[in-house]
C-alpha cells in the first residue's frame, strides 16, 4: 500500500480504536434491567458486550425463560431508532429477513438522556465471520441478499408515506460536500488534485446518465451486517442508516468493503 501500512495493521488499529471507544460506554445495569422489563419480566441471566461499530452501546441479553435479544443504546442522538423501526417494519411486510423491534425506549441516565432500541435476536452469525464456509454455500448466501435487496429497493421513493418525514434531510446534491470530502482525505494524505479530478468525473458521469431512480437503501450494507444460520441467510441487520438514495448506492458500498 502507497502510505506503507498493511492491512493487517489497519485491521488492528481499528479494532484498538472500537475497544477504546466502547470502553467509555458504561450504562448502568440497573437501567438495562429496567429498560429490559419491557420486552419480559424474566430475569436476567446473561449480559454480553457487542463491540461493533461506532455508534452505538449493544449488548446481547439472554433470559432465564429463554428469550434472546439484543439491546442497542444510543447517546446525543435523541429518537434515533424511530426511523429505524419504521424501516425494518416496511421490510418486515415485504416478506424481508429482518429482526423486529421489540421495544423503544428514552431514559435518563446519569449524566445524560439514553436512547435504547431493544431487537429480536436473529439466529446465526455474521457472514463476516463465516468465511471459512464452503464457497458454494458462501454464494448462495449472496444472492439471498440480493434478493432481499431487491424487495427493500422496491420501495421508491415515491411509496415513503408517513416515513417521508425521516428523509427531509436527504439530498439530491452529494457535490454539495464535496470541499469537506477534499479536505478529509487531504488530511488523510491522498492527493487533493487526484480527488478533485474523481469528483470531475463522476459529476461528468451522472450528468450524461440523467436522474437517478431513487429508493430505499440500506446504506450500510457489509458482510458484517449479514446474519447466516445452517448455510442461509438469517436476516440484515443494522437499519440505523437507512436512506432514500440510488440502488447503487448499497452496491457500491458492499464493493468497496467486501470485493477483496
Amino acid at each position: 500500500m502507497s502510505l506503507g501500512v498493511t492491512a493487517s495493521e489497519m485491521t488492528d488499529d481499528y479494532n484498538r480504536h472500537l475497544s477504546d471507544l466502547h470502553a467509555r460506554f458504561e450504562t448502568p445495569d440497573a437501567l438495562i434491567r429496567q429498560a429490559a422489563r419491557a420486552v419480559t419480566t424474566s430475569p436476567l441471566a446473561l449480559k454480553a458486550r457487542i463491540v461493533h461499530g461506532e455508534a452505538n452501546e449493544v449488548y446481547a441479553l439472554t433470559f432465564e425463560n429463554g428469550l434472546e435479544v439484543i439491546m442497542r443504546i444510543a447517546r446525543r442522538a435523541e429518537y434515533v431508532f424511530d426511523k429505524e423501526r419504521w424501516a425494518i417494519e416496511r421490510c418486515l411486510a415485504l416478506g424481508m429477513a429482518a429482526p423486529k423491534v421489540l421495544s423503544i425506549q428514552r431514559l435518563a441516565g446519569e449524566t445524560e438522556s439514553l436512547d435504547l432500541c431493544i431487537l429480536e435476536k436473529l439466529p446465526g452469525n455474521r457472514l463476516s465471520d463465516s468465511l471459512l464456509l464452503p464457497r458454494e454455500t458462501l454464494r448462495s448466501v449472496v444472492r439471498q441478499v440480493g434478493e432481499q435487496l431487491a424487495r427493500l429497493h422496491s420501495i421508491t421513493a415515491a411509496d415513503l408515506g408517513d416515513g417521508a418525514r425521516f428523509f427531509t434531510n436527504d439530498t439530491d446534491d452529494f457535490f454539495a460536500t464535496k470541499a469537506e470530502f477534499i479536505e478529509l482525505a487531504s488530511r488523510a494524505g491522498l492527493g487533493r488534485a487526484a480527488l478533485s479530478r474523481a469528483f470531475r468525473f463522476v459529476e461528468a458521469t451522472l450528468a450524461r446518465a440523467g436522474p437517478l431512480p431513487r429508493c430505499l437503501t440500506h446504506n450500510d450494507l457489509r458482510a458484517c451486517h449479514v446474519l447466516v444460520h445452517e448455510g442461509r441467510l438469517s436476516g440484515l441487520i443494522d437499519f440505523g442508516q437507512v436512506s432514500v438514495d440510488s440502488p447503487v448506492n448499497d452496491f457500491a458500498k458492499w464493493d468497496y468493503w467486501e470485493a477483496p
